[in-house]
């Protein structure tokens, strides 16, 4: 049998294939950047229609936007929901998590598949529920029920990835502490908690965006409250304005910022 080391170099029959998913990963990769790309070309554009290329540069439609106030109360409102949203779906995912994790009682799988149920059941079918639970407590069209409802949507995410950040957890870690004589309140504090901040980051990252993108719930649910989905769609009902394209710029800047924080967060 030759040595390794005289062998001849045979080229790899795998090296192919890999190049092929290469290009065709590049491919799907341009398929899905590319609207994000038009748009973000158009919101600098000199002229009001869509052209490509752009005949010049110009900032003006972000001027125009910044100017405009029911944008920017629709905005605020968007933010202050998903940010309430985010936070106690947080809390209570968490709490969900290490229930479904760390014991085991009677209905556990029973509970785990109520609280991820929103992902399944239909938006429209979902929202037309919440549009009769909140005009039965006789809050529609408030902020706390637009709040109730994406808190429904955004938990099970934070759940589910709360609950894979705790298996996946050094349970060693909780009990050496335990073993040290910290009671189950300061093990959570000092260890699990610390342990668990990549899956608070992700899911935070998640619950922020979902809550912030959604536009069915918001719709059914709203009256005069505009949120920045229900105020954009109104733009685009009768044509589509310039605006919209800054508008989708600044909210995809701000999405890449999210992620690298995360991304920051989880690589400390």
């Amino acid at each position: 049998m030759m040595p390794a080391a005289l062998a001849p170099d045979i080229p790899s029959r795998r090296d192919p294939i890999r190049t092929a998913l290469m290009v065709f990963l590049g491919l799907v990769v341009v398929f899905m950047l590319a609207p994000i790309a038009f748009v973000l070309v158009y919101a600098f554009s000199s002229v009001s229609y869509a052209i490509f290329p752009p005949p010049g540069f110009s900032m003006r439609w972000f001027v125009k936007l910044f100017q405009q106030e029911p944008l920017f109360r629709a905005a605020v409102n968007s933010l202050i929901v998903a940010a309430m949203a985010m936070v106690v779906s947080l809390v209570a995912g968490t709490l969900a998590s290490l229930a479904l994790v760390r014991y085991r009682f009677f209905g556990r799988e029973l509970l785990r598949a109520v609280f991820l149920a929103p992902l399944i059941v239909p938006r429209i079918a979902f929202g037309v529920a919440m549009l009769v639970y909140v005009v039965l407590l006789r809050r529609f069209g408030g902020l706390d029920s637009l709040i109730l409802a994406h808190l429904m949507l955004t938990l099970p995410f934070a759940i589910t990835i709360l609950s894979a950040t705790l298996v996946a957890a050094d349970r060693s870690l909780e009990e050496a502490a335990m073993d040290l004589g910290a009671n189950g309140p300061l093990t959570f504090w000092r260890v699990t908690l610390p342990l668990m901040v990549p899956g608070l980051a992700a899911a935070a990252l998640f619950a922020f965006t979902v809550s912030l993108d959604e536009f069915i719930i918001t719709f059914l649910l709203t009256g005069s409250t505009q949120t920045l989905p229900l105020f954009v769609w109104g733009m685009l009902r009768t044509m589509l304005p310039p605006t919209v394209n800054a508008v989708a710029t600044v909210i995809v800047v701000v999405s890449i910022l999210l992620i690298l924080l995360v991304m920051g967060i989880q690589w400390r």
